[in-house]
């Protein structure tokens, strides 16, 4: 029967969601002052709270996760040969960018919801980097990439898996700001989708960690030097990417992403399940 045995199921991923929802929002309320009328965390709290949650939960889930965990969860690094088409997809963030300006113009808008540091200080900015760049992608990859894509593999197939894990991915974490909320969580179902097919082809968590973290720093770079070095399309609110810009970053991307669908994973994402092995007469136990 597919699944048996493997963890976590459909009903266990949505049950460790909500738990590490749970214990990020606690963990999130518990750093604002109650005095302050209308606070709201900045993105420090919100990255501790994050690591505490998330990281918790799939750190506690993992003992239920049968060995082999190296294979399962893919803590193993990629073959060099990977370095390559993995570069080549670092430029989606750029087309997933003019995508969502195209479509949210479509679409009823708020608010503008462009991010932009350029007014903040260079401290303020150098914790953005450290939450966005150093600690979240490497929290999220690990609970959605790590523990929860290897169980929803083993019971949906890996295209069910792949579909499933970032759905649940993309309703949390919007990797990019949109005045369309729709939007938003359509360009992020796209980040999770690549990031899971990443993690799927190399068999390494490490290759969508990377790739997560260098979409965040592109990120966190366009919204902080906007100011200064304005990038139609990426930082500048109202405006479309260069075709220059957007055709090269298209040509790699579909560069990228024919070279992923043709590369074979150095070992399958789920393996069976060892059975127990028999105690013998003179083996442990407390008699």
């Amino acid at each position: 029967m597919r699944g048996q045995g493997h963890f976590p199921g459909p009903i266990a991923s949505l049950l460790l969601l909500m738990a590490a929802m749970m214990i990020t929002s606690i963990g999130i309320l518990l750093q604002i002052d109650p005095r302050e009328t209308g606070a709201v965390a900045g993105i420090g709290p919100v990255a501790i709270a994050l690591t505490i949650g998330f990281g918790g939960v799939a750190s506690a889930a993992v003992r239920f996760v049968p060995p082999p965990h190296p294979e399962r969860l893919g803590l193993r690094v990629f073959e060099a040969h990977h370095l390559p088409w993995l570069l080549a997809l670092v430029p989606f963030v750029i087309v997933a960018s003019e995508l969502d300006n195209v479509l949210a113009s479509l679409l009823p808008a708020a608010a503008d919801a462009s991010a932009s540091f350029a007014e903040e200080s260079a401290l303020a900015i150098a914790q953005e980097a450290i939450a966005r760049v150093g600690l979240m992608p490497v929290v999220t990859e690990w609970f959605f990439r790590g523990v929860i894509l290897q169980g929803a593999v083993a019971h949906l197939g890996r295209g069910g898996g792949l579909f499933f894990t970032a759905v649940l991915s993309a309703l949390l974490m919007p990797p990019m700001a949109s005045s369309a909320p729709l939007v938003a969580v359509g360009i992020s179902l796209l980040f999770g989708l690549l990031l899971g097919a990443v993690r799927l082809a190399t068999g390494s968590l490490l290759a969508s960690i990377l790739l997560h973290a260098s979409w965040q720093a592109i990120i966190v770079a366009a919204a902080s030097l906007a100011g200064r070095f304005p990038i139609d399309g990426l930082n500048v609110p109202g405006t479309h990417t260069a075709p220059l810009l957007l055709g090269a970053s298209l040509g790699s991307v579909a560069w990228g992403l024919w070279m992923l669908w043709h590369t074979e994973p150095p070992t399958p994402l789920v393996l069976p399940i060892p059975e127990p092995t028999a105690r013998g007469d003179d083996e442990g136990g407390f008699f």
